[in-house]
């Protein structure tokens, strides 16, 4: 009866490996096309996880990790395009991230169910807007600004995205599937306003960046090997049932 178990625990081991945890999804960042060039080589530090939050909603992780590259730089403004099949319309950011209400993870004053997934010291600000993106303008279709986080200004731009830090705001009304949808269709655009650009001849510049679409990983098949030591498991438990009548 022991063999017969060891041999059932074997298997139920194999399984459990092959099971995975939902993640977020990262979205990188992209230089504006005929706008600043000045920051163009931090567009590759720059991301955004999306993701399911546990209390409902989605949590939206705003990063930088430009540390090894013009360290003094940091995310002053997040900008938000919102559209229904391409047009900007009045209830866009309704259909899209479920109305106004998010809930801003700031590390400065009182803490929010957003505070744990940021990192760093910040105050942000956040709401509707119309706001200017700069560059906006160079983008097809041009950038309109319907939603917007800003950092409250305080020892200098110190309560701002510095670089290793991340930001994390939770949209509380908002789907999952329709802020994915969204971003990969071009229905949804967020814009990232980089300040404090400091390497090479460049001092203190600024620059602008729009998220791009995200590219899933391939799935990797179950090799050959894993289904070989499914089955060896399955026949094994079987013999070792039969050894013990």
């Amino acid at each position: 009866m022991i063999k017969q178990l060891a041999a059932h625990s074997t298997l139920a081991v194999v399984l459990t490996g092959l099971s995975t945890s939902a993640q977020a999804t990262t979205f990188t960042f992209n230089n504006i096309t005929n706008g600043d060039t000045v920051g163009d080589p931090l567009a590759e530090f720059l991301t955004m996880d999306v993701t399911a939050a546990s209390g409902g909603g989605v949590l939206f992780q705003f990063k930088n990790s430009s540390s090894n590259l013009a360290s003094t730089s940091f995310i002053r403004q997040i900008f938000f395009d919102t559209r229904i099949k391409g047009v900007d319309q009045a209830n866009s950011l309704t259909t899209i991230l479920g109305g106004t209400t998010a809930t801003i993870g700031n590390t400065v004053g009182s803490p929010t169910s957003a505070t744990p997934f940021s990192t760093g010291t910040l105050n942000f600000t956040g709401g509707t807007s119309t706001g200017n993106f700069s560059q906006g303008n160079n983008l097809s279709p041009n950038f309109t600004t319907n939603f917007e986080f800003n950092r409250v200004q305080g020892a200098g731009n110190s309560r701002a995205i510095q670089p290793g830090e991340t930001l994390a705001v939770i949209f509380s009304n908002a789907t999952l599937n329709t802020v994915l949808d969204a971003l990969n269709g071009g229905d949804l655009r967020v814009g990232y306003r980089l300040q404090g650009i400091d390497f090479g001849n460049v001092r203190d510049a600024s620059d602008a960046y729009v998220n791009g679409i995200h590219v899933p990983a391939r799935p990797v098949p179950v090799p050959g090997l894993m289904l070989g030591i499914l089955a060896a498991g399955a026949i094994g438990a079987k013999r070792l049932t039969k050894a013990a009548r």
